[in-house]
């Protein structure tokens, strides 16, 4: 053994355990959380995946598309508040639990929208569910981190990434196979829910009640504007790419149902694989020189995927977009909590909450602008700002 290390033959039992367990639920804590992230990615990627086909099925444009995401954008705003209520009262781990478990019910519901107005409101649902659990599990993930003595949620983002991948590739193979949205959506909303609902006992339980009193938004310093800026741009990005890359690659490119799910596939592919890697490169790098390699690697594969006008390369395009975005948000997390103008919890909160605002306000603002200058080009106006987040990167030094 270590001289390091504890003899814990040599402790009173009750000091032993007492070291022991601690170590153990940490444990416990960080694979619970890392497993919600992944839900929480498998839940929006599955939804994701069957959007060019639900779209085709109720006949909408461009623009009524735009306007069922603007939906789940106005639904995720108002999930935020809530959340950071429930956080407050009940507790992170509860309120992750809470609402991972509606998120992936009303999933199941999405297919059952029998007009616009319905799959609106179903959206709306939805959308508070996952900004809500959005803002909980990160909470949770903070407060693991902070107890586990090193940084961790560059791979707790990788594990929402994972998840992404595997329900993309899940609807790539399933729409390949020719089952139904209603079918798909169903199954992955009961296997999902269930999932989360046993996640709770091995979850990091905190104490709320040390942050009962604490205000629920704060508008942030001027030195996190930037920061906040950065993850913005990052976020609308990834909404983009969620939301957008099947719809051009089926209507823009006139590829098959199947080929333009590979589009987000091949993103999360490529973002997973780099957000595992995201700690050793700034460790190496640091901050602006990884973020400022992000944006221009980003900028490069929107170029590609927008005017090469080839299936293929359009997929390689997606690829280096998520090479380019995958380290962008935990970078500008841990430089929010790094900040000594604000508390760590409230400049992070106000950070995320400007970046979520991008990620649900951004795509339906694509398909409005989609319907004035085609869709080609209304995604080249978020390759331009995959370029600010280069221009930024210094702001993002501790």
């Amino acid at each position: 053994m270590d001289d390091l290390s504890p003899d814990y033959d040599a402790l009173p039992i009750g000091e032993a355990r007492a070291r022991i367990e601690p170590m153990s639920s940490h444990k416990r804590g960080r694979w619970a959380i890392s497993l919600a992230f992944l839900g929480n990615g498998a839940a929006i990627a599955s939804w994701v995946s069957r959007i060019p086909e639900i779209r085709h099925e109720h006949g909408l444009t461009e623009g009524q598309l735009g306007l069922a995401l603007l939906g789940m954008a106005v639904g995720s705003l108002l999930g935020f508040p809530v959340a950071a209520a429930m956080c407050a009262r009940i507790g992170n781990r509860s309120s992750t639990v809470l609402l991972g478990v509606l998120l992936c019910l009303v999933l199941g519901a999405i297919p059952f929208a029998g007009s616009l107005s319905g799959l609106v409101a179903i959206l709306a649902c939805f959308g508070f569910a996952y900004g809500g659990m959005d803002v909980a599990m990160n909470a949770n993930g903070v407060d693991v981190e902070h107890r586990y003595g090193r940084s961790i949620m560059s791979s707790l983002h990788g594990m929402y990434s994972l998840g992404g991948l595997l329900g993309s590739s899940a609807g790539w193979l399933i729409a390949k196979l020719g089952i139904a949205p209603t079918t798909h959506l169903i199954g992955a909303s009961l296997f999902l829910a269930t999932m989360m609902a046993l996640l709770y006992p091995a979850m990091w339980h905190e104490n709320p009640t040390g942050h009962a009193n604490h205000p629920t938004f704060a508008m942030p310093s001027k030195s996190l504007w930037a920061i906040g800026a950065i993850v913005t741009c990052a976020f609308l990005c990834e909404g983009a790419m969620g939301d957008w890359s099947g719809v051009y690659l089926r209507d823009g490119l006139k590829t098959s149902a199947e080929f333009a799910v590979s589009g987000f596939m091949v993103y999360s592919l490529m973002m997973t694989v780099a957000r595992f890697s995201g700690d050793a490169l700034m460790t190496r790098w640091g901050a602006s020189r990884v973020l400022r390699t992000a944006g221009t690697i980003s900028g490069t594969g929107f170029a590609i995927a927008l005017f090469s006008g080839h299936p293929i390369l359009a997929l390689i395009g997606f690829g280096c977009v998520g090479l380019g975005m995958s380290t962008v948000a935990p970078i500008g997390f841990g430089a929010a909590g790094r900040s000594r103008q604000m508390a760590p919890g409230t400049a992070i909160a106000a950070v995320a909450t400007m970046g979520y605002s991008g990620f649900l306000v951004g795509p339906p603002l694509i398909g409005f602008l989609a319907e004035w200058i085609t869709l080609r080009w209304a995604l080249g106006v978020v390759a331009i700002l995959s370029l600010v987040i280069a221009g930024l990167a210094k702001n993002a030094e501790g």
